[in-house]
């Protein structure tokens, strides 16, 4: 990035953790398979991690080659990229309830009993 565009940002990073409102995001440009906290699974709602990410491209018009792997992340992600989202950046509200969404379909597609663990994060 050059030195004229990042005088625009208050703060330029490769991948940064904040809190939203009392719910931990993970923001990175690329989807991570695998990330801290953001297995439905293995985490409960206070203890789980959303994943924000873009680089994929995975818009309706898309055909990239990440697109195919995106099947395996968790439900806990989502591409924030404007070609995934009509071309407008997505608000923190639409973005919350699409994941929360998301974690919804998903333990109804995995009954509790299948993904039951004795892990203290639980």
């Amino acid at each position: 990035m050059t030195a004229g565009v990042q005088q625009l940002f208050d703060y330029v990073t490769y991948q940064m953790r904040i809190t939203i409102g009392g719910q931990n995001v993970y923001l990175n440009h690329f989807p991570f398979l695998c990330f801290a906290h953001g297995n439905p699974e293995l985490y409960s709602d206070n203890n789980l991690f959303l994943q924000c990410f873009g680089h994929v491209h995975s818009g309706p018009m898309s055909s990239s080659d990440d697109c195919g792997r995106l099947q395996y992340l968790y439900p806990t992600q989502y591409d924030v990229g404007v070609d995934n989202n009509n071309y407008f950046p997505i608000s923190w509200e639409e973005l919350n309830k699409k994941i929360k969404q998301q974690i919804s379909d998903w333990r109804l597609e995995h009954p509790k009993n299948e993904y039951e663990t004795s892990n203290s994060n639980a």
